[in-house]
């Protein structure tokens, strides 16, 4: 694919997620002010945004290997940046554990090179 499709597709895929991490906020913080006022949360308002989250975490599961090695792309800084970026927010999510993560970011560490991947992280 293309470096501009590659960094589209990263960049559709942390809106996703910070769309569902914003409605997750924003439902648990009507429910808890629901509360306050003993109005429930909808039962169904909390399953369909528990089955959205569903939908984005699995895609994101499925996505992580393609996401890791766009970490490493050596045709473009910017989808490495996006990867990277993308990479933070899965890791601060809890969706992503760090020993699968750990060897890429290495690998941007040690990578000194004129356009090599350790721009990436700057």
């Amino acid at each position: 694919a293309s470096p501009a499709l590659k960094r589209q597709a990263l960049t559709n895929l942390q809106m996703q997620l910070t769309n569902d991490e914003d409605r997750q906020r924003s439902l648990g913080s009507s429910g808890a002010a629901s509360a306050k006022m003993h109005v429930p949360v909808s039962y169904e308002e909390m399953h369909e945004a528990s089955q959205t989250s569903a939908a984005v975490t699995g895609a994101l599961q499925h996505h992580l290997p393609a996401i890791l090695e766009a970490m490493l792309d050596p045709l473009d800084v910017n989808v490495r940046h996006a990867a990277l970026s993308l990479v933070g927010s899965l890791l601060s999510a809890g969706l992503a554990h760090p020993a699968k993560i750990l060897p890429k970011v290495l690998a941007l560490e040690v990578d000194q090179g004129t356009g090599g991947t350790a721009e990436a992280a700057m």
